[in-house]
């Protein structure tokens, strides 16, 4: 008769089975990574060249993202892999095992490959830890002629685990493998280590990349490209880098001088660059930014002299190719105070003639128009609440008073409405505008499809520059998992399916989840790690190591991130039977 296992015993053979199984157990969270503003970002002192580093930067954990497993092998490939680079001291590790292993030159793999054809590997090194007494460890490049060059290897004699730092010599090169494999004796058929046979563990690489692509833009416009230009001026355009490593900066120059600098699209927080690597700019993916996004820059151009001016818009992709895709010199008016050069930061200018009068304002906006408003909005069901909980696809209304400083409500007038998601580097636009009634009320339905700000502005006449009355409500929205399992019902020894899909917008790169278990009535602990692909798409497989029976409960939790425009995010909980 098997022995029945107690509850701790079953929680402690849970957590054991994952790390036998080369999964990360996450006893210390990782730290987010910073947010990098978007103004001024650093340059490449390199064109056209960008580095990515994997896995571990400056104590900071980092991407995995560029490094894939095999598609196919005869070796399990669940049994061997592991990517825990999310978390501090993480790496990317392979692991045969003589218990899972005994065909010869057979083993797990972890392949880097270069982002494109127009971008080659060219340099750079990876930090490891190898051991192999019972097969080989290896890191190899591949260049266009699929010639191998070995960059760090072990065979039988290393026992014991050690550091190595591999270095990329320069070339061409399309892919980075690293494999751990088990070898059978002389005169043997089959691998006969009943342990370790070989583990490799990427502990950090930082490889640098080569393209020669250019950015482009295309449908310009705004009113910096039209004379006369004041006040805060603003220019867009469609950027692309189709062929490179995505838009990272632009520059906007008004005589030769740089007035503004932004990068448009963090893109999930891959376009930052963190420091360089041999003068290029190191970022922490393959495909660090976004290869076609729209661009729209505010201008202000107060402190610029009156009269002609040349502006240019300027594009740099991240491996700091540059393209002026606007160039036309333009007349700026802003009055009196622009005329002295000591408030033009330099650029002078000859005009000294009066500014040109206010252009007329357009339509009042609701009965009586007024100057100074106010816009009292809550959230519907709330006591006065500016902030409110959703869950996914459960639309909220927003209600509101828009009112004159004596109280009198604006009647008929246009309440303009814009959500701007809750993740670092999005931007606002526009939702369908609502007008208020003959009381001044007015209602807008917000569907629950991200946690957003919605942002209410009431403008006094069309077309004004400036609102009379603004306001921002905040809308948090759990992130939605839907958890399956299969099978139900299961035994020692036997594997099961753990899938499921996250609801909304991923993003390209998809999103870090933690599975947890427990015992029914006994606390949830971490014991897998998982992710979701683009789609939201995420399945994890696991073998008991310990007889029942038991019953188990596993749930999946989805932690909120800066990149990630959703609250915290838990699942429903299945359950499985051992026998």
């Amino acid at each position: 008769m098997p022995k029945t296992a107690t509850p701790t015993a079953l929680l402690l053979a849970a957590l054991l089975a994952a790390t036998a199984l080369g999964l990360a157990v996450p006893l210390v969270a990782a730290p987010l990574a910073g947010a990098q503003s978007a103004l001024s970002p650093p340059a490449s002192a390199r064109p056209g060249y960008w580095a990515d580093t994997s896995c571990s930067e400056n104590g900071e954990p980092a991407s995995s993202a560029g490094w894939l497993p095999p598609i196919a092998s005869p070796y399990p490939l669940i049994d061997g892999v592991s990517d825990d680079c999310l978390y501090t001291g993480g790496s990317l590790g392979l692991r045969d095992e003589g218990s899972k292993d005994s065909t010869p030159d057979t083993g797990p793999a972890w392949i880097y490959e270069a982002p494109s054809v127009d971008s080659p590997i060219v340099d750079g090194f990876a930090d490891l830890t190898m051991q192999s007494p019972g097969g080989e460890a290896t890191l190899s490049v591949r260049n266009g002629h699929s010639e191998w060059t070995t960059l760090a290897s072990c065979n039988e004699l290393c026992t014991t685990l050690h550091a190595a730092t591999a270095t990329i010599p320069t070339g061409e090169y399309w892919t980075l493998t690293a494999e751990a494999r088990c070898t059978a004796p002389a005169g043997k058929s089959a691998c006969t280590t009943s342990g370790v046979n070989a583990e490799l563990n990427i502990t950090r690489a930082t490889l640098l990349m080569r393209n020669s692509s250019t950015p482009e833009a295309e449908a310009v416009t705004g009113t910096l490209t039209e004379s006369p230009v004041s006040g805060t001026a603003d220019i867009a355009f469609q950027a692309s880098d189709p062929k490179g490593p995505g838009v990272y900066r632009v520059g906007i120059e008004v005589d030769g001088k740089e007035v503004v600098s932004e990068t448009p699209n963090l893109n999930e927080e891959n376009c930052v660059a963190h420091g360089t690597y041999d003068e290029a700019l190191n970022f922490r993916n393959s495909q660090p930014c976004p290869q076609e996004t729209p661009v729209r820059i505010e201008v202000p151009t107060a402190g610029i002299a009156n009269g002609p001016h040349l502006v240019e818009a300027i594009l740099e992709d991240a491996a700091g190719h540059r393209s002026v895709v606007y160039d036309k010199t333009i007349d700026f008016q802003n009055g009196p105070s622009a005329l002295a050069p000591s408030q033009s930061n330099g650029l002078t200018s000859t005009a000294t003639s009066s500014p040109p009068s206010s252009p007329p304002r357009g339509p009042a906006n609701g009965s009586p128009v007024s100057e100074v408003a106010t816009i009292g909005a809550h959230w519907a069901g709330t006591k006065a609440a500016m902030s409110a909980t959703s869950s996914y696809g459960h639309a909220r209304t927003i209600v509101g008073r828009l009112t004159d400083p004596a109280g009198t409500p604006i009647v008929g007038a246009l309440i303009e409405v814009s959500d701007r998601p809750a993740a670092i580097g999005a931007s606002a636009s526009a939702m369908a505008s609502t007008r208020t009634t003959s009381d001044g009320s007015f209602s807008v339905r917000v569907p629950a499809s991200q946690s957003e700000t919605v942002q209410l502005a009431y403008r006094s006449h069309l077309g004004d520059p400036a609102p009379a009355a603004s306001a921002n409500l905040t809308l948090a929205v759990p992130a939605r998992i839907h958890l399956s399992v299969n099978p139900t019902v299961t035994n020692v020894g036997e594997q099961i399916t753990l899938h499921g899909k996250l609801a909304g917008a991923i993003g390209a790169h998809g999103k870090q989840l933690i599975l947890e278990a427990r015992v029914p009535g006994g606390p949830w602990l971490e014991f897998h790690g998982a992710k979701a692909d683009a789609l939201g798409n995420f399945k994890v497989k696991h073998t008991f190591k310990l007889p029942g029976p038991v019953r188990y409960q596993f749930r999946v939790i989805c932690e909120a991130e800066p990149a990630f425009p959703f609250a915290r995010g838990v699942s429903n909980v299945v359950s499985v039977w051992e026998r």
